[in-house]
């Protein structure tokens, strides 16, 4: 028994001073290499890489700028009105062609309100994950999460 265990190890031990051999080896030959060897191949998911609109963008500038306020849907409709140049498709005159549906300036506050839910907070938080809604009495503060700081730092 004793043998038999003696002379496994000693043919580990070959191995391993087999393969240290080529490894000096390979190391002699391409001096710049890294490493040497596979130890595991494992399979790599694909997906597709893709930035949010710029308006999105726009937007978590906005709140990051704001971290020491609470920011309301209130401010982000107020931000958008008052940056027309960045908002496109926040457009006054409702007969322009559009590419996406875009309020006129004189709809109702409530109209307003959906406009930005739906283009703005609800792409946020639902498509891309980077802003969460924290309701507070009868307010909804948006504020950004981790994800959302993260992608801001990676872009600015």
């Amino acid at each position: 028994m004793e043998e038999n265990k003696e002379l496994e190890n000693q043919e580990l031990d070959n191995q391993k001073g087999g393969e240290e051999k080529k490894e000096d080896e390979m190391r002699k030959k391409f001096p710049q290499l890294q490493t040497i060897g596979i130890e595991e191949i494992i399979d790599v998911v694909t997906f597709p890489v893709q930035l949010p609109n710029p308006q999105l963008i726009y937007v978590l500038k906005y709140l990051s700028n704001q971290k020491d306020k609470k920011i309301v849907k209130k401010d982000l409709i107020n931000y958008i009105a008052d940056n027309p140049e960045l908002f496109p498709n926040y457009i006054k005159d409702s007969k322009k062609p559009k590419k996406v549906k875009t309020p006129p300036a004189d709809l109702s506050r409530a109209k307003e309100y959906a406009w930005v839910n739906q283009n703005i907070v609800n792409k946020l938080k639902n498509e891309w994950g980077m802003v969460e809604i924290e309701m507070i009495g009868k307010y909804s503060y948006i504020k950004l999460t981790q994800r959302g700081e993260d992608i801001l730092d990676y872009l600015i």
